[in-house]
């Protein structure tokens, strides 16, 4: 499979600032996509932020998804949902935004089970390296269990502990794409 998307660049605005952020996106381009998940701010900071990450992924041709935010991301119009662990399943996120681009959390096996039989579009799986405050890391050889595990036509994009240090051993493991909260994976050219 051939997975257009290379970097995941999740927001978090208590470890990137939004000057930052953007900064990431106008170096990225089509192959980046920013992922609007900030749990520390308000619906209403929420959207304002997405607002402006619309429009500076739409100037770079980079995509925005929304984590678990069905309605910000309708009125944001973004190009699809990622869906956390409690989140709702595929199938009912589809109801809601259509044939959008869904992604789905994973962090054991059945977490990937799951999203293989909800048919979500790609898998983050994560942590794959050591990550502040997300357990003990899973490792490169779980990213290669893992995309043996899943059909061909499910991303797998690998998150936690990536660096620009370590992103091609995930490719090398079988991921699509890698996807940060801290690390700058803009401008790599992957």
């Amino acid at each position: 499979m051939t997975f257009a998307l290379r970097v995941f660049q999740f927001c978090a605005s208590r470890e990137v600032s939004e000057t930052e952020l953007l900064g990431r996106v106008a170096r990225a381009g089509p192959g980046f996509c920013v992922v609007l998940r900030d749990p520390e701010l308000d619906t209403r900071s929420q959207l304002e932020l997405g607002r402006r990450l619309r429009l500076a992924t739409r100037a770079v041709g980079a995509r925005l998804l929304v984590s678990d935010r069905l309605d910000l991301a309708q009125v944001l119009d973004a190009d699809g949902v990622h869906l956390g662990r409690a989140s709702v399943s595929v199938e009912e996120a589809r109801r809601v935004v259509g044939a959008w681009f869904i992604t789905r959390s994973a962090h054991d096996a059945a977490d990937l089970t799951r999203a293989a039989a909800e048919r979500a579009d790609a898998v983050i799986l994560s942590p794959v390296f050591a990550s502040p405050d997300k357990g003990e890391p899973l490792g490169l050889d779980a990213l290669f269990r893992a995309r043996r595990r899943l059909p061909q036509n499910i991303a797998l994009v690998a998150l936690g502990g990536v660096t620009a240090g370590n992103a091609a051993s995930c490719f090398d493991a079988g991921a699509d794409a890698v996807a940060s909260i801290r690390a700058d994976l803009s401008g790599q050219g992957y």
